[in-house]
């Protein structure tokens, strides 16, 4: 959502590039948007105004947008290991012959789920 938000602010920056209060406007609500890491930070006042003057939009985004939205998304995976591999394909073997004593009826769907659920608690 943050950067759909950029986008239509971007959007309507260009828009209104004959217009300096829609502009600047635009650009202050951008930087704040690049810098917030909590929803708190992004004011209603600034949300209404972006709305009026800038991208009815990206104002809506604005209002609509989390704290999930504005967390960083360079997450780094976790490096691929020979154990980590081993690891999750015991796992996958567990699970695979689990759903097949569930198919075979050996099993009930509890057990099967709560067993699933320990497995895969181990990746």
């Amino acid at each position: 959502m943050k950067k759909a938000t950029q986008f239509f602010l971007v959007l309507g920056c260009i828009a209104h590039a004959i217009f300096i209060f829609p502009l600047i406007i635009g650009i202050l609500a951008y930087k704040t948007v690049e810098k917030a890491r909590s929803a708190k930070e992004l004011t209603v006042g600034t949300c209404v105004c972006v709305f009026i003057f800038v991208s009815g939009i990206a104002g809506v985004l604005m209002l609509l947008m989390t704290d999930e939205d504005l967390k960083p998304k360079n997450a780094v995976a976790a490096p691929v290991t020979a154990s980590n591999v081993k690891r999750d394909m015991d796992v996958y073997e567990k699970l695979t012959k689990l759903k097949q004593l569930l198919d075979d009826n050996i099993i009930s769907q509890g057990v099967y789920d709560v067993q699933k659920a320990k497995y895969l608690a181990e990746l």
